[in-house]
């Protein structure tokens, strides 16, 4: 949509159809947290994001981010949440620190046992992926922008300028520029740039059932969670029916 109204013709080709379940956004929920340790550029570009996804909440009059909060589960082994902090105070990026009895009085279906401290991100929370990018696509179209499903053929400069792309279908489209925000499947349009840099691993997503509809899980009450040393992040029930668990070893 950002590119369509300075008048720009733009058009997305997307190989299983935009929000497709196979896709990095193809489930709900995603947290978004200002949180990076040292690196004090992700949790600027983190707020401008957000503050284009409620803008985008607000057009659509749907409901795209849940302000749950995210609670990180620190450990004295590595020094991730206290370079956050260090990185939060000095963005002016609200937080909060608790002690192991805040922790367990602010959020008690989730365990303080071994969490010397927990750090606190009031403003941080959840999106929904799948109704995110379908608004984003609804809006995307309705400024005069053209999707297009089909395969993108591997892309063939000529004379050290790409002028082109070709589709598995036989057609081609012919642009000034063009952006491959592709994740895993870079290597597959660039296999003699990439090669084998990029390697995607299955990781499950874990769901459980909430305990008699508990309202304790429920997103007014319990934060997203991340334990970074772990690998594991988790979200609170949005429907009443499971919270999940996923974990990012490989990640």
């Amino acid at each position: 949509p950002r590119l369509r109204r300075p008048g720009h013709v733009v058009t997305l080709v997307d190989r299983q159809g935009p929000g497709n379940r196979l896709g990095s956004s193809g489930d709900e929920p995603r947290i978004t947290r200002s949180s990076h340790g040292p690196d004090r550029h992700y949790p600027v570009w983190q707020r401008r994001a957000l503050a284009q996804w409620q803008d985008l909440e607000r057009a659509t009059g749907e409901q795209l981010f849940v302000p749950c909060g995210v609670v990180w589960l620190a450990n004295e082994r590595q020094s991730f949440e206290g370079d956050s902090v260090e990185s939060l105070t000095a963005l002016g990026i609200p937080f909060a620190r608790w002690s192991p009895d805040e922790f367990a009085a602010r959020v008690p279906v989730m365990n303080p046992d071994g969490v010397p401290w927990a750090l606190y991100e009031p403003e941080a929370g959840a999106l929904m992926a799948v109704s995110a990018v379908s608004a984003t696509i609804a809006t995307f179209e309705r400024d005069g922008g053209s999707v297009v499903v089909g395969r993108v053929e591997v892309p063939r400069a000529t004379g050290g300028a790409l002028e082109r792309v070709l589709l598995d279908d036989g057609r081609d489209l012919e642009a000034d520029a063009f952006v491959f925000a592709c994740g895993p499947w870079l290597p597959d349009l660039f296999p003699e740039v990439l090669g084998d840099m990029i390697a995607t691993h299955r990781q499950d997503v874990m769901k459980f059932e909430v305990p008699g509809a508990d309202p304790s899980f429920g997103a007014d009450r319990m934060p997203a969670g991340i334990d970074f040393e772990g690998s594991f992040s988790g979200f609170p029930s949005f429907a009443g029916v499971s919270v999940k668990a996923c974990p990012d070893w490989r990640g």
